[in-house]
Formats: C-alpha cells, sequence, structure tokens
C-alpha cells in the first residue's frame, strides 16, 4: 500500500511538472515564432526605396528581403536581392505564379518565402520577399533544444519526486507500521486469556 501511496504521489508530482514544462517551452516557441512574423512584417512596412539606388546597390534591412518592381503588363522591371539561396530569374518565376493569386500576404510554395504585394497608382506592382529559412532553421533548433531540456529537467525531477515522496510518505509509513505492531499486540494479548 505505501508503495503504490508513493508511485501515485511521483505520478502526480510528474504530471504537474510535465504540464509547467510543455506551457513554458511551448510558449517559448510560440513567441520565437510570432516574433519572426512580426520582423518580417516590420521590413514590409518600410521597405527599403528602390529610388535613388545604382543597379548594383542592394538595399539593406532588418532581415534579407528581395523586392521586385512589375509594370501593368506583368513584365519584371527591377529586382533587388539579398536571399543568397535564389535567383533572379527564380524570382521572376515566383512573381509570375503569385500574379494569378488574389492574396496580398502569404507565405510562397516555392522557397517558402513570406511575401508581399502593393499595387502603385501609376500600374507597378511591387513585390516584397523575405528569407524564412533562417526562421525555420532557428525555430527547429529551439524544438530540438527544447526536447533535450525538457527531458533532463523530467528525469532530474524524477529524481527529486522519488526523494520528496519518500519524505512525504514517512509519517504514513511510520503510523502504519504503528498500527500493525498494535494490531498485532492486540491480537497477542487476546488470544493468551482465551487460551
Amino acid at each position: 500500500m505505501i508503495r503504490k501511496l508513493r508511485r501515485k504521489l511521483i505520478w502526480v508530482l510528474m504530471a504537474v511538472v510535465c504540464l509547467f514544462l510543455i506551457g513554458i517551452l511551448g510558449s517559448l516557441f510560440v513567441t520565437s515564432k510570432s516574433e519572426f512574423e512580426r520582423r518580417s512584417f516590420n521590413a514590409f512596412r518600410q521597405p527599403p526605396s528602390m529610388e535613388n539606388q545604382t543597379p548594383d546597390a542592394t538595399p539593406r534591412s532588418e532581415m534579407p528581403i528581395a523586392i521586385v518592381q512589375t509594370d501593368a503588363a506583368g513584365n519584371v522591371i527591377s529586382v533587388k536581392n539579398q536571399l543568397y539561396y535564389v535567383t533572379e530569374d527564380e524570382l521572376r518565376e515566383i512573381v509570375q505564379s503569385l500574379s494569378a493569386e488574389d492574396e496580398p500576404m502569404g507565405i510562397t510554395s516555392q522557397y517558402e518565402l513570406r511575401y508581399r504585394r502593393t499595387a502603385e497608382n501609376d500600374g507597378t506592382t511591387r513585390y516584397f520577399f523575405s528569407d524564412t529559412l533562417m526562421e525555420r532553421n532557428a525555430l527547429n533548433a529551439q524544438i530540438v533544444y527544447s526536447c533535450i531540456i525538457g527531458v533532463g529537467a523530467l528525469g532530474l525531477f524524477f529524481i527529486v519526486s522519488m526523494l520528496i515522496s519518500r519524505w512525504m510518505v514517512r509519517p504514513v509509513e511510520q503510523a502504519w507500521e504503528k498500527q500493525r505492531q498494535f494490531i498485532a499486540d492486540a491480537s497477542h494479548e487476546l488470544k493468551t486469556p482465551l487460551t
């Protein structure tokens, strides 16, 4: 009975700690992901200007972005690219596939780039692309580290909960032992007069 009580106590303590760890590590993941999205959309809100720049000059922002400008007929006028793994030709293909879609913001199926489309008064359209590769790598690394930290914390707390359960059950164990001793003594005292 004492062992069952200790096991139940350990399982309850481990379940509570596991829920807390899942909540804490999950909220860290969600806040990290929303922070990456916020940075990306901030780069879209105030993108670097394409005017007054030489053809070799690349706009700099907080994160790698690409800007593609098209005319009213859909022809690509200019491309500014900071994304090292996407060529200008591939950006042109992505813009052509996005021109058929109605969504002004989203993530492309090719390279999983976050994009925003804005239409100007003169008929030109600008496409802003941001890199999500770093975001995905950082989030994947965070998942791995969270799993390692979670397993380590659960293992450590399992040892601590075993010690805590032993300490908490000790008074019950002593009371149980005294009760057994009393019953043994009482049965002995009752048997003696009867014999």
